[in-house]
This record gives structure tokens, sequence and C-alpha cells, in this order.
């Protein structure tokens, strides 16, 4: 899988080795509002994690990167679309 210099440094920044995206999906990651869940490896639980932290940092009314968020969520639609499906649509 090819990756852009965007996408590239914005893993970088999440420690995110995208070098094993391809791993095998060996965790259940749970939606965070309790239905559903989606098999990741570990570098794709990474990104929904960050994400994530992103949002929830938003809704406490503090300062938060939304368009990073939502980049790192089309990061993981690009890799694992199952699990975006599952934990962000």
């Amino acid at each position: 899988m090819k990756f852009t210099t965007g996408e590239q440094n914005l893993a970088k920044k999440y420690n995110v080795d995208l070098t094993k995206i391809d791993a095998p999906r060996t965790i259940e990651q749970d939606n965070r509002f309790g239905f559903g869940s989606a098999m990741v490896n570990e570098q794709e639980q990474k990104l929904y994690k960050a994400s994530i932290a992103i949002y929830e940092q938003y809704e406490r009314g503090e300062k938060a990167n939304i368009s990073e968020a939502d980049r790192l969520k089309y990061l993981l639609l690009k890799v694992n679309s199952d699990a975006y499906q599952a934990l962000l649509d």
C-alpha cells in the first residue's frame, strides 16, 4: 500500500509504523459507544485511539485539532475499511 507524504508525516506524529500496517489483525477493538467492534492490528488501533482522543478533547471543551482527527480517521478508512465502519462511521 502506498501512502502520501502527508499520511506518512501524520502516522509518524502518532507513532504509527506504516511498514507494519499489514500485520495480522489480532486485537478486538470496541466502539467507544458500546455497539460493535472490529478486528485491528496494533498500528490501526493507534490510529483509532489517536482520533478518538482528539474528539474527546473537543467534547470536553478543550482546544482540539478536529482536522487532524479527521485525517487520522480517513487513514484508518484507507487501511481497514471494516474497522472504520464499525468504530468511527
